[in-house]
């Protein structure tokens, strides 16, 4: 099962109630929605894609097949921002 991890030299804060993300390397900022941040929290190398899909289901009381869907567009999209490993 994939167990997406994120990239090293990532610096993430939350400012103002907003997560943002610092890349220093490819010198980029990103701001993240509240679900965005909380996938983006679950990713860390041990958790599967499944896992946070359910996680996110829970916290938010949707659908499991809307939350492997929200999850799975935001890993793509975390992947070709070049966030993960």
């Amino acid at each position: 099962m994939d167990t997406p991890r994120r990239r090293d030299g990532l610096h993430v804060r939350d400012v103002d109630g907003e997560t943002v993300i610092l890349d220093i390397e490819n010198q980029r900022m990103h701001n993240l929605n509240v679900t965005a941040a909380f996938i983006f929290d679950g990713i860390d190398g041990r958790r599967t894609e499944k896992e946070i899909s359910e996680e996110l289901a829970s916290a938010f009381e949707i659908p499991i097949d809307v939350a492997e869907r929200d999850t799975r567009a935001l890993l793509v999209q975390f992947r070709e921002l070049g966030l993960l490993a």
